[in-house]
């Protein structure tokens, strides 16, 4: 028996390396094929751009030129085994030579820093307009762009990038203005150049997290301990099982002297000192001492945390018919076409931040008021208007952060008459959300929208590697140098086509309305020749639709807030947009207000509050337009959010025209 277990064991033994050599010879085959593909691919590009010279000059023929140990190190560019794709520093370091200078990794470059300075000093005030070299008409920065576009498309590491490029560099006549390292092309590409003796500063002005994140990088205690907060002293108590943070007049500031040497007390005696559990890794880097470089993320504290618990609190207490139909009208709200997400249900499992953004921007107030009583609506009003003013521009001047403060003073003050046990850390943290203000400015530049995103980048291209760091960091160069290239380009695209687009085929003469304005201001009789029709416009950089758009969908980017020449704020829907001579208009259809949006509050103890503020974000419109305005179009001012009631309509501007959840107009939508 022993001897028949140890015959299969050797038979199981051998099949398994025989299944693991059939296995390596067929990836080595794939990866083998995608280097061909990729280098033929290359070659296909340089025949083209070589086809596309004009000049009669004929090229001599470097084929002879090439010393036996350059031609030795480009066969071994190009015959190097495939097992090594996956980025093992140690054998690719082994075969590359070390006279070539080849990125693989940040510790390993041995690019010489002068000789990359002559190289980008060389390329200085000719970025856009050098040739490859002198027998091609193709532009450097054109050649650049589309080899790095090729090395993203392809995913291939940066040990065969810098090989390929190797390649590249050695088939090109000399002298030529291709970067001879892959650091190189990415510097150049990415446009930070650097001349004779001019330096450049970084400052490092604060740091900006989620709070878990921000107890393990200030070295502080956590959400659910004692003194928490990391702009006061505020102790709080711990009931119903949480740590609660009830309101305070005038609590105990830290200041910067307080806040070092209390971290140092803490770090020598290892104790927690008013929170500090020792010294942050952080005081020797930044230039704005702490605690005044700690920036609160609005996307984490507020949206993901405080305004979930809030709502879902507000959504238990209506009745399970009223859920369901308060759902309904969440998901089916319509919004301008620059937002890529909108609203869902509230009973859904998984709401992202930008979607709890535009629910409590926008969807909040119109959807709940007539759902709960209203003092409580009047008491989430003041939190909405304070965000609303963090965020957007500043409506009320330098007043702007002030009120913003006294309206979350009254909500946390008044919060525990309303809501059950939501006194905790993030709430607290929003005091302090005006005096960051004043520092950094606005929250829709100050959030971790961007962190994120860059976050679900490295999700998506973490793949055949087991160096994941240097491999995703390697792609995010590449994609920086290209995008540099797309918002010039995108740009550009931008000051061409400001004004009306999108010829309409509709006539003036089938439009009364036009054909009156027409008589009444030019009067001659060739409408259709000095008065053009159109149905889309870009003003300031936004698109903006006309009803005659025939393509938005359920989107709504028609209804505008603008002004006329008293300065009024007007709202309308526009109709169309036409060109006079010289001149562009919007003929909109006016909505003329019904009434303040404060007056629903005038029962409530912050009537006299919310009126300083709410009738600037909330309009209560007449449902039906009735009158018709000749706009020029950069008396447009902004898209706005309609929601339709049975005898009215709620609108109110959109806070920004451009967050992270939005998008730069595409001129081919």
């Amino acid at each position: 028996m022993n001897l028949m277990n140890i015959e299969i064991s050797l038979a199981l033994t051998a099949a398994e390396q025989q299944n693991q050599q059939r296995r390596n010879l067929r990836n080595s085959r794939s990866r083998g094929q995608t280097e061909l593909n990729l280098i033929d691919g290359i070659t296909s590009y340089l025949h083209t751009t070589a086809a596309a010279v004009t000049t009669t000059t004929t090229a001599p023929s470097f084929a002879n030129e090439f010393s036996t140990n350059e031609q030795s190190c480009l066969s071994e560019i190009i015959l190097t085994n495939n097992n090594f794709y996956d980025i093992d520093f140690g054998p690719v370091e082994s075969i590359v030579d070390e006279t070539e200078s080849v990125d693989i990794a940040d510790c390993q470059i041995n690019d010489d820093y002068l000789t990359l300075l002559n190289e980008l000093s060389l390329s200085c005030g000719s970025h856009n307009s050098a040739f490859l070299h002198s027998y091609t008409n193709i532009t450097q920065s054109q050649f650049c762009t589309n080899l790095l576009r090729i090395f993203r498309d392809a995913n291939i590491c940066k040990a065969y990038s810098a090989k390929i490029l190797q390649l590249i560099n050695v088939a090109l006549p000399h002298p030529n203005n291709l970067p001879t390292s892959l650091n190189a092309l990415l510097t150049y590409m990415q446009g930070f150049l650097i001349h004779g003796y001019q330096r450049w500063f970084i400052y490092f002005i604060g740091v900006i997290a989620d709070c878990p994140a921000m107890k393990l990088v200030l070295n502080h205690i956590g959400h659910n301990g004692y003194y928490s907060c990391w702009y006061c002293k505020v102790s709080g108590i711990h009931t119903l099982n949480k740590r609660q943070y009830h309101f305070e007049e005038v609590p105990i500031m830290r200041t910067v002297d307080t806040y070092m040497s209390e971290s140092a007390e803490a770090e020598k005696t290892g104790e927690n000192i008013h929170g500090h559990l020792g010294t942050s890794i952080l005081h020797q880097i930044l230039d704005v001492p702490l605690p005044q470089s700690i920036i609160m993320d609005y996307m984490h504290i507020t949206l993901l945390r405080h305004a979930r618990c809030v709502v879902l609190q507000l959504y238990a207490s209506i009745k399970p018919k009223q859920r369901i139909e308060l759902d309904n009208i969440l998901r089916h709200q319509r919004f301008p076409h620059t937002f890529n997400r909108k609203m869902r249900g509230i009973k859904d499992t998984h709401i992202k931040a930008t979607e709890m953004k535009n629910l409590l921007f926008y969807g909040l107030l119109p959807s709940f008021y007539s759902y709960i009583a209203i003092e409580k609506v009047a008491h989430i009003t003041l939190f909405i208007c304070a965000i609303r003013m963090l965020h957007g521009e500043k409506l009320f001047g330098s007043e702007t952060g002030v009120l913003a403060h006294q309206l979350l003073v009254a909500y946390y003050k008044d919060h525990t008459k309303h809501y059950h046990g939501l006194e905790n850390l993030v709430l607290h943290l929003h005091i302090h959300f005006a005096s960051r203000y004043e520092k950094y400015g606005s929250l829709n530049y100050t959030n971790c929208f961007g962190q994120e995103s860059f976050l679900g980048a490295f999700s998506k291209n973490k793949h055949g590697t087991r160096h994941w760091g240097d491999l995703l960091m390697h792609y995010f160069n590449i994609d920086f140098a290209l995008q540099n290239k797309n918002i010039e380009h995108t740009a550009n695209n931008f000051n061409m086509t400001e004004g009306p687009f999108d010829a309409s085929p509709k006539s003036i003469n089938i439009v009364e309305k036009l054909i009156m304005w027409h008589e009444h201001e030019c009067g001659c009789n060739q409408a259709t020749t000095c008065t053009k029709i159109y149905n889309r416009c870009i003003i300031n950089g936004t698109m903006y639709h006309s009803l005659g758009y025939t393509k938005r969908q359920s989107t709504m980017s028609y209804f505008v807030k603008y002004t006329n020449n008293d300065h009024s704020i007007l709202f309308g829907s526009i109709e169309l947009f036409f060109k006079y001579k010289d001149f562009n208009f919007a003929l909109i259809n006016h909505h003329i207000n019904q009434k303040l949006f404060s007056d629903i509050f005038s029962s409530t103890s912050y009537h006299s509050l919310l009126s300083k503020c709410i009738n600037s974000y909330y309009y209560i419109l007449q449902s039906k337009a009735s009158l018709c305005h000749y706009v020029p179009v950069h008396h447009i001012l902004n898209l706005c959010v309609v929601f339709e009631k049975e005898n009215f309509i709620i609108v109110t501007p959109i806070s920004r025209g451009y967050e992270h959840d939005e998008v730069v107009p595409n001129l081919k939508l």
